[in-house]
């Protein structure tokens, strides 16, 4: 964890989140209830889970794309979903 990154005691806002240069390493961070956190590192077994997951979906349908571990911004969150489904149309999003 770096030293720049706000511990998950401290609250901020997304906007400070967002601009810090290590959300996206491995695993990611969240911004949860103005705390961020480092989400746990995934499993073999649940990494096989999600890409089986979202490949099944992904085969199934036109109208929707799955997609692991897409960073969504839905002020003041900033979660990092296992899972994002978006809609063709990109204005439907669901996690």
């Amino acid at each position: 964890m770096s030293t720049d990154m706000p511990q998950s005691i401290a609250t901020i806002l997304l906007a400070e989140f967002l601009a810090q240069p290590n959300i996206e390493t491995s695993p990611a961070w969240e911004l949860i209830d103005g705390r961020a956190v480092q989400k746990t590192m995934p499993t073999l077994f649940h990494s096989r889970l999600q890409r089986n997951l979202v490949n099944h979906i992904n085969d199934r349908t036109d109208q929707f794309e799955a997609v692991q571990e897409l960073r969504c911004i839905v002020p003041p969150y900033s979660p990092v979903p296992d899972i994002a489904i978006a809609g063709n149309d990109r204005n439907i999003w669901h996690w």
